[in-house]
């Protein structure tokens, strides 16, 4: 998975600490419960990534307040603040990666995948966990096999 974790933890940095000022720390292991999930791809020569992030709605809250200076946005702006982070998180670890690799790369549009009570039951690749002020991050790797 060459270093796509290293390029996912320096991008989740750059996106809440540097770009919007909240403390975020990276965690072994979190529950995550509640949560909005969206998909966003990345594929090269020969391989494609998926990756799902998931957030809960008290830092959904906080990302209309920070970056849409509104309080109580709608489930709608919810889902679009979801998937524009996932575009900012894994856009900046795409261009990561490609500075230090070499390689090109293409991103796909967020697909929102939908709100799960219980966490989002499936089976990764990889699993990655952050806390953003005092709420929850997951990020999901999931590598499918060679692109043709």
């Amino acid at each position: 998975m060459t270093n796509t974790t290293g390029y996912i933890d320096t991008a989740v940095e750059n996106f809440f600490l540097h770009t919007l000022e909240i403390a975020c720390q990276a965690l072994s292991q979190e529950a995550v419960e509640n949560i909005y999930t969206t998909q966003i791809k990345i594929t090269n020569l020969d391989r494609e990534y998926d990756f799902f992030l998931c957030m809960r709605e008290p830092l959904l809250q906080i990302l209309s307040q920070k970056l849409l200076l509104e309080d109580n946005p709608c489930q709608d702006t919810l889902i679009d603040l979801l998937n524009e982070s996932a575009n900012l998180i894994v856009g900046n670890a795409k261009v990561l990666w490609e500075e230090a690799e070499g390689a090109e790369l293409s991103l796909a549009t967020p697909e929102y995948q939908g709100y799960f009570e219980k966490s989002f039951s499936k089976e990764f690749d990889k699993k990655m966990f952050f806390k953003a002020g005092d709420e929850p991050i997951m990020i999901g790797i999931e590598m499918s096999a060679t692109v043709s």
